[in-house]
């Protein structure tokens, strides 16, 4: 038995070693993959929706990988079928959190496949790019404990790269539907959208690079006050050095009155 998992792991990295040193960043450490199934059925019946209707638990028990459809409840089985979408009586789309079911003629699925695996990618990024944020922060919290770290050039450079990779990757979020060329499709992906919820991951991250943002300028601005605080001193020191010779010839002077 082929262990597609395994095979897609390989292929990543063999990507990621023939991309080299055009790779910014890259994600050497696999985590878990979390796959994501479809079934898709190419002959579909002429009415989807009724046969959906028809075979709603054994559908739900099969997108939620249940043995056995009785003992689903009936709260659960809407929850799996109720983000639903068709464009013809004959397909029709569900998607549930870790599979979906295709209804279609077997071109137009390949296209909801290609949507599916769009969703999939973004999802995948931005939990990159919370497992970035993750040990950025916990490297920013020790910075602000300790109190002597020094705001260093390449950690600002660092948190200004990601700032402008989470612009780009929120600006293709955004519009990522203007780009399907077809309303039927973007309707697939809003509702892949929702079940990743992958605007909550997007607002997470932003927050975190918010949070990151307020942690340096702390630094930034302890490390600023005690520039000025030395440079007080040495300025105080300066004036001293400076008036300590005539300080010295009046003690002479005043020396030589005296006796």
């Amino acid at each position: 038995m082929i262990d597609l998992q395994e095979q897609a792991r390989v292929l990543a990295r063999q990507i990621t070693a023939e991309l080299g040193d055009a790779c910014v960043r890259p994600n050497l450490d696999l985590p878990a993959e979390e796959a994501y199934t479809v079934f898709c059925i190419q002959n579909p019946p002429d009415n989807a929706q009724d046969w959906l209707r028809a075979n709603r638990r054994e559908v739900a028990a099969l997108l939620t990988q249940e043995a056995n459809p009785a003992d689903l409840a009936e709260e659960e089985i809407d929850e799996s079928i109720h983000q639903r979408v068709s464009y013809y009586r004959q397909d029709i789309a569900v998607i549930d959190w870790d599979a979906a079911l295709l209804m279609d003629t077997p071109r137009n699925l390949l296209e909801a496949l290609h949507v599916i695996e769009l969703a999939n990618l973004q999802l995948a990024e931005l939990e990159a790019f919370d497992r970035l944020l993750d040990r950025v922060l916990d490297r920013a919290y020790r910075d602000v404990q300790s109190r002597r770290a020094r705001v260093k050039k390449d950690i600002l450079k660092e948190l200004k790269e990601i700032r402008m990779d989470m612009a780009r990757f929120g600006d293709e979020l955004s519009n990522a539907t203007k780009f399907l060329g077809d309303w039927h499709y973007a309707r697939v992906y809003q509702l892949l959208s929702r079940r990743f919820h992958l605007t909550e991951w997007q607002q997470t991250i932003t927050n975190k690079l918010r949070t990151l943002d307020d942690l340096y300028q702390l630094l930034q601005n302890d490390q600023n006050h005690r520039l000025m605080s030395t440079l007080e001193v040495a300025v105080v020191l300066m004036f001293l050095i400076e008036i300590l010779p005539t300080l010295w010839n009046a003690c002479l002077h005043l020396v030589e009155i005296v006796f």
